[in-house]
């Protein structure tokens, strides 16, 4: 299997994917090699191995003067060896981003007057999951506890909310920042953890249709949110209302380097 089907099979489990997927990561690959530390400490070793291994091989040869053609040929195939690993690394790295994989779903909540807002729901892969596993279910029964919930949401998801939460609202066309969250919990569900929280956005519905784009991203790209397949919202309340909604990639919003669109639900509702 190719790296770029496992990739694929690998969102396939967590959420939508393409063959437009695999080519915003791979296209522009110079610009790729980002500052992120795992990514650039991977390159450096390589290179520093490299050199080591350069530099002892030509003092090897020196020393081997008397069969110099021999050796030299030895230390062609093993430059071709090393040459070869940095390139695969470098193929790598242009996966380097995103680190955390979300599989996202929603529930849309209307009240007397239109919008309320919504509920997230996150489930995390497996290696996000083992790491706050690791450091904040402290008895290590695989249960999250009140005070263990209270410790990931303090140093583990409190951090993002400098970051609109990884939530990006848009009120017909007008930013609305996410300033707080209620109702924040976490649990573990066959070893994937699973964040869940509420956004107030309240929005009051006319006779005409409101537009709300609510797109999910983090600017860095160190996690990709995906909507998951099945069910990815639902919408609650909303009997008084015409309402319409549907998810795709927010083509107006491009991050990492101008390569990705993020994923975005649009919804329009009016009072019936």
């Amino acid at each position: 299997m190719t790296s770029n089907q496992s990739q694929i099979n690998y969102q396939k489990r967590i959420g939508h994917t393409s063959a437009d997927d695999i080519a915003l990561f791979t296209q522009n690959a110079s610009h790729v090699i980002s500052f992120c530390p795992v990514c650039t400490g991977r390159i450096f070793f390589l290179f520093q191995f490299y050199i080591t291994h350069t530099i002892y091989g030509v003092k090897k040869y020196e020393y081997y003067k008397n069969t110099g053609m021999k050796y030299m040929k030895h230390i062609v195939i093993k430059s071709v060896f090393v040459i070869s690993c940095l390139l695969f690394l470098s193929i790598g790295i242009t996966w380097a981003h995103p680190h955390v994989f979300i599989a996202q779903n929603l529930k849309i909540v209307f009240d007397e007057k239109g919008l309320a807002g919504f509920n997230v729901y996150w489930k995390f892969d497996d290696m996000f999951s083992n790491m706050i596993c690791e450091d904040h279910d402290l008895n290590k029964n695989g249960t999250l506890e009140k005070t263990e919930v209270a410790s990931i949401r303090e140093k583990a998801f409190s951090y993002i909310a400098e970051f609109n939460y990884f939530i990006y609202v848009k009120i017909d066309g007008t930013p609305f920042n996410v300033k707080y969250v209620t109702d924040f919990s976490a649990k573990l569900e066959n070893g994937k953890l699973i964040y869940g929280f509420f956004i107030p956005c309240h929005v009051s519905a006319i006779k005409n249709f409101k537009h709300i784009n609510i797109a999910f991203y983090d600017p860095n790209y160190y996690s990709a949110i995906y909507f998951t397949e099945q069910h990815p919202f639902a919408i609650e309340n909303n009997d008084k209302f015409e309402v319409n909604a549907h998810i795709k990639r927010d083509k107006a919003t491009l991050i990492y380097y101008d390569m990705v669109n993020p994923w975005a639900l649009f919804l329009d509702f009016k009072l019936k």
